[in-house]
């Protein structure tokens, strides 16, 4: 496989991983909102996200 190949197949797998960890990023936030009946940033909160991470997240909700 030439240099230029093995470089899109590396960025591709970061983009999928990056993707799958956020999908369960979020269904953890929802499962806590559920179970527990608490809001989105209180969620947040008890998993320990950073305010950065929560502004990301927040919209996606």
């Amino acid at each position: 496989m030439c240099n230029l190949s093995q470089g899109v197949r590396a960025e591709g797998e970061a983009m999928g991983i990056a993707k799958g960890e956020l999908k369960e990023r979020l269904k953890n936030v929802k499962a806590i909102m559920d179970s527990l009946k608490v809001s989105a940033l209180e969620a947040m909160n008890i998993l320990k996200f950073s305010p950065e991470e929560q502004q990301k997240l927040l919209p996606l909700l």
